[in-house]
């Protein structure tokens, strides 16, 4: 693990032109559009978007990418709301660690994503790959790096975000436990992708914590945001 957050570093060092700049701008604005084109359509176009191994085998490989843009079901208030805190983590994260490596960790999360989907319909038939546990894993890794980041929970509660963290990995593995074996099997594969990467990415401060030697700090200096757009 320790070698590949090393590789990392040197990667986003030898190549700083890597990346989209401004990159969840333009994630979060073609999920509104596809969140438009559901209201039209009667969901049409997340019908023709979603990942679903079957149909990319049978020659629809724009499945493999276009499932990152759909946005998750609800109102048009808290799609709103959920797309805005979404790009203001992501923009958080992309000016902590700059454009390369933001770049580098959502790709990376997305690719592994649909490598281990497309082995899953070993025994499932529509493996889960959806842009939740992306988002997700997202937020994880903004609360890593601003633990004491304020998130108004339903635009009323403050709450740090590194304890919003904290209830969802232990909510994550309580859902895991409590569904059992074959259910754990649709969604195990795509937690373990998006762990592994989330591993990969903040080892250098897991080995600090474990007392094991540390790694160069991180590329950019952040700045600490002091509150956040609800969830």
């Amino acid at each position: 693990m320790r070698k590949l957050c090393d590789s990392v570093y040197r990667f986003c060092l030898q190549h700083p032109r890597f990346g989209i700049p401004n990159l969840m701008k333009f994630l979060v604005g073609i999920m509104a559009v596809v969140f438009v084109l559901d209201l039209f359509s009667n969901g049409y176009a997340s019908y023709m978007l979603y990942f679903n191994a079957e149909l990319v085998l049978e020659g629809e490989l724009w499945r493999l990418v276009t499932w990152m843009f759909l946005p998750t079901n609800g109102s048009l208030f808290w799609i709103f709301i959920s797309l805005s805190f979404y790009y203001f983590i992501g923009t958080s994260i992309e000016e902590y660690w700059g454009t390369a490596k933001f770049t580098l960790f959502y790709l990376a999360c997305a690719v592994l994503m649909v490598v281990f989907g497309m082995i899953s319909i070993l025994w499932s038939p529509l493996p889960v790959v959806s842009s939740g546990n992306l988002n997700q894993i997202l937020f994880l890794a903004f609360a890593t790096l601003y633990p004491d980041a304020l998130i108004r929970v339903y635009l009323i509660l403050p709450v740090k975000a590194k304890w919003l963290a904290a209830l969802y990995v232990l909510l994550t593995l309580y859902d895991l436990l409590r569904s059992g074996m074959w259910a754990a099997l649709f969604t195990l594969p795509q937690l373990l992708a998006v762990w592994l990467v989330y591993l990969v990415f903040f080892w250098d401060r897991i080995g600090t914590f474990c007392g094991s030697s540390a790694l160069p700090s991180a590329i950019r200096t952040p700045t600490r945001p002091s509150s956040s757009s609800p969830q």
